[in-house]
């Protein structure tokens, strides 16, 4: 308890801010054409697997995700 009494405090108010929604803030708009771009990757690998299949020669992809 005595200690705690000692112990040096942070003087004024309490910061209203919360750093990390100000970087998510920041970051979100620079992310934004980088999500569409993958959307777009996706979609053309899930077409030429449907078109390999068609031709008979199908595609066996492992997701990295998956392995761990």
């Amino acid at each position: 308890m005595v200690r705690q009494a000692l112990a040096p405090r942070k003087r004024g108010r309490k910061s209203q801010r919360n750093s990390l929604e100000e970087e998510n803030q920041k970051l979100s708009p620079a992310g934004r054409p980088i999500y569409g771009k993958l959307r777009k990757a996706e979609t053309i690998m899930e077409v030429q697997k449907k078109v390999a299949a068609l031709l008979g020669n199908p595609i066996s992809y492992v997701d990295p995700e998956e392995k761990s």
